[in-house]
């Protein structure tokens, strides 16, 4: 995901008198339709797998022809002029992206939910602050495996890391450009001086994106220090661009196409689980820069037809608008449509380049060509300050009714697409209500069928909003789910003169499972339950990944806390509850099989086995449609219904059959769910789940009798 796609063209001067512009290399406009081109395949169909490194081929892009543009400016006039500079990034970056944040926060408000839509809020108001990288990487969101819904402008991530280095850039050449001169040296030799300083931060930064990728990979991908190395290799071709010159013409075929054989071998070799940023990001950077090497210098670009052609260099020219625009629409419009079918990708790619045209044409280009913020005053019979030479200057009065037209043109056309009537999931069940299961379980399964059957939706409670917005589990049981010391007469609910024990371990899964185990058991004499899970913290021996470092310090050390408390307590049943989402042991980069996950599970088993009556183990709720990604102002109920996930039958028989190996129980809590594979998203009145694992606390309560009586007929209890 990129940003920066400025068309950039020199200034002789402070003053505001147009300057002849620099010519567009047809090779770097080619490089950008290339770059946006696959970043939208990526994010609309999944193909190829390294779409993403688009981005990565923005960030030389962008190094590359901003470090020129500084240095052109320093060797004319010695010196930087940071209004100019930063004026000409306001007029280029804020017009287009600010129409882009407010039509998607609109559209958002029309579509989505509100707890849905107060968070794009916050994401609108990072992107539009320059900090959305920050805002996702303290978030959690973890680019390739987001279990949550995805924000409709989380690509402004890109934006904000260009923005964020380019804020401190100028002024570190400047200071070393002026550095070396006044040390004895010519503007030569100060080019030579900022080029090595720009080599070593990049090197800097690229020791420190290899540590982070592999500590702190979520992390990694979004921070500018991280990224930094990528700008930077951009800016030290700048800096070399004089020695480019000598490159001899026969050789300049050979290095664009190795450049272009290193992207292409990125966007298929390169996959979720690879190390990125560092190391794998190294084959777009380094195609890049031999591409833009080849050109540079150079009169003709005939051997590069692929990048030089028409075609190219007008999604070129169009490609920040087109950047911009295409994930509001992927995700927005994915709000509303079921089927994902090649018509949705159609539509979905006409309106992105629609929407990119109209902001190119009537907002973009029009404002970077315009004399607003050059700080020049017209003269009778003088061109508009800030026009290109050669082409009819822009009228202030037309310039500022065609930016006015198009924003509300964007902005009817991202507005207007709640209004289209949403598609329908087609349900049907064909099956009897089974007939060996509780009375409990029984007025679930109707509750259910009759849920799965309704067109609109009943007044539930607490309302979708406020379940999505609510805690995973009650305060008192979340409060024992973190990652300090345990305390077990804190965390212990039920009789206390008890004499029969229950612990729940596991992670969040298994503190969403403690209200309905404490109802079941605590409710009567004899019983109490005891939390020791942890959110975030898988119990299993390996490892596992998880977003946030501080869980994953720490979870050793609280798998050995619960180890040690089940030792001493010796329970009569430890009943152990963990997500079925694809579990990543750290340093791994690909998840645990099935039979992995089963022999992690006996291991940590084995180091209590001889402490517990009988071990349980409790399956999640079914994964299906999450429903922070589905629930919208637009969808009807059946929008939200789905149907469960292979991967949870998968992980459930692995469970099942290592419960069947030591003696243990399986407890399926698939009919409190669903019905004939298929789930609602609530059940009665009461919104089954907040996300796409966790039940709601309410609905934790309502399943509480069936999980009672599901306990007394497998004999794991009896009161």
């Amino acid at each position: 995901m990129r940003s920066a796609f400025p068309s950039l063209r020199r200034r002789a001067s402070d003053r505001a008198e147009p300057a002849a512009p620099s010519r567009l290399r047809p090779d770097i406009q080619g490089l950008r339709a290339l770059a946006v081109i696959v970043v939208i395949l990526d994010h609309l169909i999944g193909w190829p797998s390294g779409g993403f490194i688009g981005v990565d081929i923005f960030f030389v892009i962008s190094g590359f022809l901003i470090t020129g543009l500084l240095l052109r400016e320093y060797e004319k006039t010695g010196s930087i002029s940071f209004g100019n500079f930063y004026r000409r990034r306001i007029k280029r970056i804020l017009p287009a992206s600010t129409a882009a944040i407010i039509a998607t926060l609109l559209g958002a408000f029309l579509i989505f939910g509100g707890a849905r839509f107060m968070e794009t809020l916050k994401d609108g108001v990072a992107a539009a602050l320059f900090s959305a990288n920050w805002r996702f990487a303290a978030a959690g969101t973890d680019y390739f495996r987001a279990s949550g819904p995805v924000s409709p402008l989380q690509h402004f991530w890109s934006l904000s890391v260009e923005e964020q280095f380019y804020f401190a850039w100028p002024a570190v050449m400047l200071l070393v450009l002026t550095l070396v001169v006044r040390r004895g040296g010519d503007r030569r030799h100060a080019r030579v001086g900022a080029g090595v300083v720009i080599g070593l931060v990049s090197l800097a930064s690229l020791a420190w994106a290899v540590w982070e990728t592999q500590a702190l990979p979520t992390r990694a991908y979004f921070s500018t220090f991280s990224r930094t190395w990528e700008l930077g290799a951009g800016a030290a071709l700048a800096f070399a661009a004089p020695l480019c010159g000598r490159l001899p013409a026969v050789v300049r075929p050979v290095l664009a196409w190795l450049g272009l054989g290193l992207m292409g071998g990125g966007l298929f070799l390169i996959d979720s689980s690879s190390a990125f940023p560092a190391p794998w990001a190294l084959l777009p950077v380094l195609g890049t820069v031999l591409v833009i090497l080849a050109g540079t210098g150079a009169d003709r670009h005939a051997f590069l037809f692929p990048l030089t052609n028409p075609v190219s260099g007008y999604l070129g020219n169009i490609s920040y608008s087109l950047y911009l625009w295409h994930f509001p629409v992927i995700i927005l419009a994915g709000a509303v449509f079921v089927d994902r079918s090649v018509v949705f990708n159609l539509g979905c790619a006409v309106a992105m380049l629609l929407a990119a045209v109209y902001s190119f044409h009537l907002v973009e280009d029009p404002v970077r060509r315009s004399s607003w913020l050059s700080g020049a005053r017209r003269t009778p019979g003088s061109p508009t300050a800030g026009t290109t030479a050669g082409r009819k200057p822009t009228r202030g009065v037309g310039f500022r009714r065609a930016a006015v037209g198009a924003s509300i043109t964007v902005l009817v056309t991202a507005a207007a697409l709640p209004f289209v009537p949403p598609q329908q999931k087609d349900i049907r069940l064909v099956n009897a209500l089974p007939a060996d299961v509780s009375s409990e379980t029984a007025e679930l399964q109707e509750q259910i069928r009759d849920a799965l059957g309704r067109t609109e939706w009943p007044d539930l409670s607490p309302s979708m909003d406020e379940a999505m917005a609510g805690l995973e589990a009650p305060e008192d049981v979340t409060a024992c789910g973190g990652t300090g010391q345990m305390v077990v007469e804190d965390c212990t609910w039920g009789d206390p003169e008890a004499d029969r024990h229950a612990v729940v371990v596991g992670d969040s899964i298994a503190m969403t499972w403690v209200s309905p185990l404490r109802e079941a058991l605590g409710s009567d004499q004899g019983w109490d339950v005891t939390s020791l899970g942890t959110f975030g913290c898988t119990f299993t021996d390996l490892l596992i990944e998880n977003p946030e470092p501080e869980v994953v310090d720490a979870c050793e050390d609280r798998k050995s806390q619960a180890v040690d408390a089940i030792n001493e307590l010796q329970p009569d049943v430890v009943f152990i509850a963990n997500t079925y989402e694809p579990r990543f042991p750290e340093s791994w980069g690909e998840p645990m099989s099935p039979q992995e996950w089963q022999d992690s599970m006996r291991a940590i088993l084995q180091r209590f086995s001889g402490s517990v009556g009988r071990v349980v183990f409790l399956a999640p709720p079914p994964l299906y449609t999450d429903i922070t990604d589905c629930y919208s102002k637009v969808a009807e109920p059946s929008y939200c219904a789905g149907r469960i996930d292979p991967q949870w039958r998968t992980f459930a028989g692995a469970e099942q059959e290592l419960a069947d190996a030591v003696g243990g129980n399986f407890l399926d809590p698939e009919l409190w769910f669903c019905a004939e594979d298929w789930c609602p998203s609530f059940v009665g009145t009461t919104p089954t789940k907040r996300d796409l694992v966790h039940m709601t606390p309410a609905y934790q309560v309502k399943v509480a009798p069936a999980l009672r009586a599901e306990l007394v007929d497998e004999g794991i209890v009896d009161f």
